[in-house]
């Protein structure tokens, strides 16, 4: 009795029996998998009709391995690995993209892992069908070799017995067959649900980063029309600074003209106000001869006055006398009022 890589027993230490066995009850389980319909379009994976994303079904046989099964497994999930960053992120939605873009990349490798232990999960179930059927053939084959030399050759009790034993043992292998059968079920449901828990993360953080994206395009939008607004505000204000550069320009040049017009009339005004300085000397000039000329008739005034009264205060004098003092009388006055 010889014992298989993958713990089957094989009752008769021939190879080749058990793979033209497997041979045949692959392809009786491949004829009942056409007869029962394709997988499901939709199966996250590689299922059974009866092991579905999202519905509850007895579990009664599995569909085996296809390579169309892998295809269609392979590209749905290239998908996801094969995201590309948003280009040009702002810098507010920067760290927020990247961290979906990492979850999205951790989310897609769980799944690509789950997808390959179910793979094997499934090899390793189909290899188990076809090891049990085998062993119900065996055990077909037993029960008729026990029948068949008991009744035609009337074998002894011993290869009575040992067929029975032979028998015993395949049901025992078959039955631990099943129960690991079962146990591979089980793994496969929770691996089904954590896929579809993982799926449905996936979704909701697709969902995010398309509205994460939909909100950057926002801002790129908002930012591109305050960019356009600034360049526009930019060139007003070089325009605006261009007229005040050529306001400033005129206003130094007019400042110079009436800096060299005030210079011109300064000169003007300082000879105008020497002129009147030196005529207002002049006539202090005259002024002052004019004064000293009126003092000199006045006291020569106050002299004749004085006479004329010390005149008149003496006794009458002769008509010669008189004559002779007429006469520079007569002469003062006409000096005078030349």
């Amino acid at each position: 009795m010889n014992r298989h890589p993958l713990g089957i027993v094989n009752v008769h230490g021939n190879e080749n029996v058990l793979n033209m066995a497997s041979l045949k009850a692959s392809k009786s389980l491949n004829s009942r998998s056409k007869s029962a319909g394709t997988p499901h379009k939709e199966n996250k994976g590689v299922w059974s009709q009866t092991i579905q994303v999202g519905k509850k079904r007895k579990i009664s046989d599995v569909v085996p391995v296809t390579k169309q099964s892998q295809k269609i497994s392979k590209q749905k999930f290239t998908i996801f690995q094969d995201a590309t960053p948003v280009t040009n992120p702002t810098s507010d939605s920067t760290n927020i993209l990247l961290e979906q873009q990492t979850k999205l990349q951790e989310q897609a490798q769980k799944i690509t892992e789950l997808e390959t232990i179910i793979m094997q999960q499934n090899q390793n179930l189909e290899i188990q069908l076809n090891t049990i059927t085998n062993l119900g053939k065996k055990i077909e084959l037993a029960e008729g070799n026990i029948t068949y030399f008991s009744t035609l050759y009337g074998a002894s009790n011993t290869d009575v017995e040992s067929y029975k034993q032979e028998k015993n043992v395949l049901e025992k292998t078959n039955s631990t067959l099943k129960t690991t059968n079962s146990s591979l079920i089980q793994k496969l449901k929770k691996l089904e649900e954590s896929n579809e828990s993982l799926l449905d993360e996936v979704t909701e953080l697709r969902n995010d980063l398309k509205r994460q994206e939909q909100s950057d395009a926002f801002l790129r939008r908002s930012t591109l029309k305050s960019t356009q607004e600034a360049q526009e505000l930019r060139f007003m204000n070089e325009l605006l600074i261009q007229q005040l550069a050529d306001k400033e320009t005129k206003n130094v040049n007019e400042v110079k003209m009436l800096k060299q017009a005030l210079s011109e009339r300064d000169l003007q005004l300082v000879g105008q106000v020497n002129h009147y300085r030196m005529v207002v000397n002049q006539l202090k000039e005259h002024m002052h001869v004019t004064v000293t000329d009126g003092q000199k008739k006045i006291q020569s005034l106050e002299t004749l006055l004085e006479k004329e009264r010390l005149r008149n205060t003496k006794p009458a004098p002769t008509s010669r006398a008189l004559q002779v003092e007429d006469t520079p009388m007569e002469e003062n006055t006409g000096t005078t009022t030349a």
